[in-house]
């Protein structure tokens, strides 16, 4: 089995396929990241308005999403290289994935902080249907919602630029008028984290059976209780 080092939260599938995985991560990382800092755009805005009564204009913020969107485009493209590597090399999951019992393993997990239990359950869920391949789709569906959203909130936000200019952006989002965008944002920031959680529980995942498969131990600490559970 050809061997590679792994990453942080990136790298499933891992055997052989550490280019086009480290690819899908850095773009979905890329995505959060601008999103993130579309908000904080929108706090400057804010401030300035509240400390400083100056008017400005949203373009930094309509900016970063749009960066988000690219990086999510670029994500989703990942997915597709991804799924065609899988295809020309054969890709089947690790043998050691039947000899594990993956509820108990999660709520292992679970409890040293590893994983959210309903990602977990979705990814196991997912895995135990049609492997990586159906997790990859679940993936690609995910990441269309989130840039579509994405791409809704960057519209809206350059409806409000004409509020902007006169220094009441805070008075749309205090009050809850017609152009108030806070809705959107929440159903944007629900959407990754859900995703990010199940991004997450997936790339345990497949770091345990990497572990597993290659005789490296696993991201247990040695616990006769847990063995014996197995």
């Amino acid at each position: 089995m050809e061997e590679n080092p792994m990453g942080a939260k990136n790298h499933q599938p891992c055997n052989g396929y550490l280019v086009n995985s480290t690819k899908l991560s850095r773009s979905v990382s890329l995505g959060y990241i601008f999103l993130e800092q579309a908000n904080v755009s929108l706090e400057d805005l804010l401030l300035a308005e509240l400390e400083k009564g100056i008017g400005g204009d949203v373009s930094a913020i309509t900016q970063m999403l749009g960066n988000s969107s690219s990086a999510l485009s670029d994500a989703l493209k990942n997915c597709v290289d991804l799924r065609q590597q899988m295809d020309e090399k054969v890709y089947s999951d690790p043998d050691v994935l039947a000899t594990i019992n993956l509820d108990v393993v999660g709520k292992g997990f679970h409890s040293t902080g590893l994983v959210q239990l309903e990602a977990w359950a979705k990814i196991s869920e997912l895995t135990l249907t049609h492997g990586f391949y159906s997790v990859l789709d679940h993936f690609e569906k995910a990441l269309s919602e989130i840039l579509a959203k994405t791409d809704e909130v960057s519209r809206l936000v350059a409806n409000v630029s004409e509020i902007a200019r006169t220094s009441q952006v805070n008075l749309v989002l205090e009050e809850n008028t017609d152009a108030n965008i806070k809705v959107e944002f929440f159903q944007l920031y629900t959407l990754w984290g859900k995703f990010n959680n199940e991004f997450i529980a997936s790339s345990v995942l497949s770091t345990e059976l990497w572990y597993r498969d290659n005789g490296y131990g696993s991201l247990f600490q040695k616990k006769s209780a847990f063995s014996k559970a197995m």
